[in-house]
């Protein structure tokens, strides 16, 4: 598996914040364990405080590394909008702190709160963008 370059998020301290008071806990895992497998049902996302999640998709028995998430991104927004199952796997490259929302949750917050939608749109256009870039990387 190729490793994933590092990113900055774009998340303001403030949405960071709202975000972390909706969800329902917050919890440590250890390095190698599954936030989610693909094609599972999707019901959360998380916050990631403190640590890596990496971003792994299955392709012909391989497992290839999409991109890594560190403190301050959250590990499956596209869930938010996306109707199908799960296109990949995440899973903790080293100990994290994650806060776990309901997507249900996150999707009432955001109807409520407009003002993020714009910020949000920004964080997953970088998101796209570090794919492409890791994605570059892997075929030179």
């Amino acid at each position: 598996m190729s490793k994933a370059t590092n990113y900055t998020n774009t998340l303001s301290s403030d949405l960071i914040n709202q975000i972390k008071s909706i969800a329902l806990n917050n919890s440590f895992i250890n390095e190698g364990d599954l936030l989610f497998r693909e094609g599972d049902k999707k019901e959360f996302v998380y916050l990631i405080e403190k640590g890596e999640v990496i971003i792994v998709k299955d392709h012909n028995q391989q497992k290839f590394e999409v991109i890594n998430q560190h403190e301050g991104e959250i590990v499956g927004i596209d869930l938010i909008f996306n109707e199908n199952e799960c296109e990949y796997s995440a899973i903790a490259s080293e100990p994290t702190k994650l806060y776990k929302v309901l997507i249900s949750d996150f999707k009432n917050f955001l109807s409520r709160n407009n003002n993020t939608s714009i910020e949000l749109l920004k964080y997953i256009s970088a998101l796209v963008n570090k794919m492409e870039s890791q994605a570059i990387n892997n075929s030179i």
